[in-house]
């Protein structure tokens, strides 16, 4: 059973989440952004087993990520106790400013028998008739509904891009030596983030006028 997010650009979307968190924001980010906003933002977050594992199962908009394209992320094992952890660490992700969670329309798509006989006549499917073959045996359905989906800040690409050796080992993670590698690369996934925005825009534009 497979999960795939749909990605239109016809969802309306008119409130941009902060490409970093408050403390980078506030003081400006881009190319600007200096290694102590940086050191500033990140004091004090602890990245334990469950917000590691987020971290490298988000997307981010430098990988190709379109507005709409955050991950479904489940809990990393079965329980309502794992399920609580997994709810406990995209919050503080998202406090931090590391992750955003958006709620977009998700497709599951699961296989099963044809419950209807079916025939491919006339060049679309249509109830088999009493003695017709059936040339149909499964069909691909499609069940929509909403969902909450993680993707990366710019600041939390950035961290994932420096300290990934760190997440998946579990090694502890100082950053105030890691700051300023943070922050170099930092304006390269804000940039990523606002090219995503305007490529949005940009269909947004071309299907209300192709509505007329």
């Amino acid at each position: 059973m497979n999960a795939t997010t749909i990605n239109p650009a016809t969802l309306a979307l008119d409130e941009r989440t902060p490409p970093v968190s408050d403390v980078v924001s506030t003081i400006g980010g881009g190319a600007g952004t200096t290694s102590d906003a940086v050191r500033r933002a990140l004091a004090g977050i602890r990245l334990g087993q469950h917000e590691r594992r987020i971290l490298l199962l988000a997307p981010s908009y430098a990988s190709g990520g379109e507005l709409g394209d955050g991950a479904v992320i489940g809990p990393a094992a079965p329980g309502r106790s794992a399920a609580e952890a997994h709810r406990r660490a995209i919050r503080r992700l998202t406090d931090a400013g590391l992750v955003h969670v958006t709620t977009q329309l998700v497709m599951r798509q699961v296989e099963r028998p044809a419950r209807i006989p079916v025939a491919w006549t006339r060049g679309e499917w249509q109830p088999r008739r009493p003695g017709q073959p059936t040339t149909l045996a499964m069909w691909e359905a499609g069940q929509y509904y909403w969902h909450n989906t993680v993707m990366l800040t710019p600041l939390g690409a950035a961290v994932v891009d420096v300290v990934r050796p760190a997440l998946d080992t579990g090694r502890a993670i100082r950053w105030a030596d890691r700051a300023g590698a943070i922050a170099g690369v930092l304006p390269h996934h804000e940039a990523a983030e606002e090219a995503a925005w305007a490529r949005s825009d940009a269909r947004l534009s071309a299907l209300t006028a192709a509505w007329g």
